[in-house]
């Protein structure tokens, strides 16, 4: 909620709101992720195997979304409505492929050598 001041009544018990959360913690025991699809959050969700539900609100968001999409491992939400929401993360839990197809995403970020390869490189081609 960071400092949105907004009070909610007749939350249901399965709900939890915070001012904020560790979203790296949350995501590693998420099934989906609702996300404007942000290059760090959709990659963090991707990292940790989430498929992720696709809401972009910039023209490079809306890239992020599109490539997720076409690789299996995310849907995209048509509206803010509750039925869309509920139909999106319903098909992303259910359906195996979504699952199937995040995990290879992860597998390759996981695979990558992270911040030692990348120094590797960057030394090795004199940056």
């Amino acid at each position: 909620m960071g400092t949105n001041t907004d009070h909610f009544d007749n939350v249901p018990e399965n709900i939890q709101i915070y001012e904020s959360v560790d979203q790296m913690a949350v995501l590693s025991i998420s099934d989906a992720f609702i996300t404007h699809c942000g290059m760090n959050s959709a990659s963090e969700g991707l990292y940790f195997g989430v498929p992720l539900i696709l809401f972009p609100q910039t023209p490079e968001q809306g890239a992020v979304a599109k490539r997720t999409k076409e690789l299996g491992a995310g849907l995209m939400l048509p509206s803010i409505k509750g039925q869309d929401i509920l139909k999106c993360v319903t098909s992303v839990i259910e359906n195996p492929s979504y699952k199937a197809e995040v995990g290879k995403i992860s597998g390759s970020f996981k695979k990558s050598g992270g911040i030692e390869e990348a120094v590797q490189f960057i030394e090795q081609i004199g940056i």
